[in-house]
């Protein structure tokens, strides 16, 4: 939470929104509402509206018709002071905003800037590209396995709950005008969205977009935070999580699915992104 409102600080906002989901829990959504809130009492800036959604968005098609109903959404962005600086507990609120202030003809970022969190796939293939708070994914899971085994071990549990920061704010079109434009990133985004799992090669990417490597490489930096290279690992990985927690498919059939041709690489790249092997992952995801 902090890490969300500074930003926004720095940007220099003075107004500020906070949107969430009781219905996930109650508890937590307040909890970060108040966080977020004392960040903005340290700068001496008033507390953030707040606004609960009455679904639990997944980020489809079959959503659009349910955002068009949260009537209270559309007062609060049409009424609040501009410019608005909305911060959305994950990446699928803070698309819901987005599509709202599109049928509200408000502009993002000018008028209303969006910032989600968790930086899922999902903020970086929306229009306009999401910006996002980049959680330690990784660090928490490896973290977990360590608390575990030293409970398997007959430690006692920890008196207080370890906290992990965010890694930083991956900013992309929705918090920044600067960024928009730059349709040769969403080109290349969308060629590996459909192709990734092909075994495609960055190579394959400059020539689809008939762009240097290098100017292609320094947009991403520039963007999303990340080289194609890696943009490509990412979607490979998704992939993988879904055929793993969907099907009985065998690992190495899901490593070959998802475009890895090594099953040792693709063993280490998913521990290295989940903190599971795949086997653990599956057995979690499909208890």
């Amino acid at each position: 939470m902090s890490c969300a409102a500074e930003n926004f600080i720095q940007r220099g906002f003075e107004h500020f929104a906070f949107i969430g989901t009781v219905a996930v829990d109650p508890t937590a959504m307040a909890g970060h509402h108040q966080a977020f809130n004392r960040v903005l009492a340290v700068h001496d800036r008033r507390a953030a509206l707040a606004y609960d959604l009455s679904f639990r968005p997944d980020g489809v098609q079959e959503d659009l018709e349910r955002i068009r109903a949260e009537v209270g959404l559309a007062q609060l962005l049409r009424e609040a002071p501009k410019p608005l600086a909305v911060f959305a507990l994950n990446d699928c609120q803070a698309w819901v905003v987005c599509c709202m202030c599109q049928e509200l003809g408000l502009d993002v970022p000018t008028e209303v800037a969006v910032l989600g969190s968790g930086d899922w796939p999902i903020s970086r293939c929306q229009n306009p590209t999401l910006s996002s708070v980049r959680t330690a994914a990784e660090t928490v899971g490896f973290e977990a396995m360590k608390l575990l085994h030293r409970l398997m071990d007959g430690a006692p549990v920890p008196d207080h709950p370890l906290l992990i920061g965010p890694e930083r704010v991956v900013e992309r079109e929705s918090t920044c005008a600067e960024y928009r434009g730059g349709g040769d990133v969403r080109r290349a985004v969308e060629f590996i969205r459909l192709h990734a799992c092909e075994g495609i090669k960055v190579a394959d990417v400059v020539r689809h977009l008939r762009i240097a490597r290098r100017t292609l490489d320094q947009h991403f930096s520039d963007r999303l935070g990340h080289s194609p290279a890696e943009e490509i690992r990412l979607v490979r990985l998704d992939r993988a999580r879904k055929l793993l927690a969907e099907t009985g498919l065998s690992v190495a059939r899901v490593a070959e699915l998802s475009g890895f041709r090594d099953l040792a690489l693709f063993n280490a790249r998913f521990r290295q992104r989940t903190g599971l092997t795949p086997s653990e992952f599956r057995r979690r995801e499909q208890k």
